[in-house]
């Protein structure tokens, strides 16, 4: 992708692509191009992350896994002599706020278990971003302490509530972050 964000006409051959004299229009605004983040869990995308990557997008980790992937990406990029200047640590954080932790916790089973056709209850505790708006912030606090600088927050919710769910995270989790 950067060399055909980069180049007219574009050439390229690597390990699983290869092309000659192609082109794409119109070239992005940004130089050299879109940031790419890398998303996943497994060593291989940590790699490649490190590597390749202007970001890397977590999904599915408790922070102490997360706090292990940014170091593991560090030591790459070290070992790579790649700085990591201006490199992002996302993660994409499953989020239900309820008035307790018991009703977002089983309205977050429940969702995630149709969506993936697999019981998410097991998980819940170990995964998810699950309670109070207070108790929310707490467990993002930890992804934080671990290294992460963006949150993509997709609200686990029934559709009826999910304009409800977004704007309790601008008003009672945001707020919290606000001077970092």
């Amino acid at each position: 992708m950067r060399a055909l964000w980069r180049d007219t006409p574009a050439s390229f051959a690597g390990r699983f692509s290869r092309f000659e004299e192609v082109s794409i229009d119109p070239k992005p605004v940004q130089r050299p191009g879109p940031p790419i983040w890398i998303g996943g869990r497994s060593d291989a995308a940590l790699v490649r992350a490190a590597r390749q990557g202007d970001g890397w997008m977590a999904y599915v980790v408790h922070a102490d896994r997360y706090a292990q992937s940014t170091a593991k990406i560090r030591e790459e990029a070290d070992r790579a002599g790649r700085t990591l200047d201006g490199f992002v640590n996302a993660h994409l954080a499953f989020v239900t706020i309820g008035s307790d932790y018991e009703k977002a916790r089983d309205t977050w089973v429940r969702l995630l278990s149709k969506r993936y056709a697999q019981d998410f209850g097991p998980l819940a505790a170990k995964y998810g971003i699950i309670g109070t708006a207070a108790q929310c912030a707490e467990q993002l606090e930890r992804f934080i302490a671990a290294g992460c600088s963006c949150f993509v927050m997709n609200p686990i919710c029934d559709n009826e509530d999910t304009e409800r769910q977004f704007e309790q995270i601008a008003a009672d989790i945001l707020p919290r972050f606000a001077k970092r």
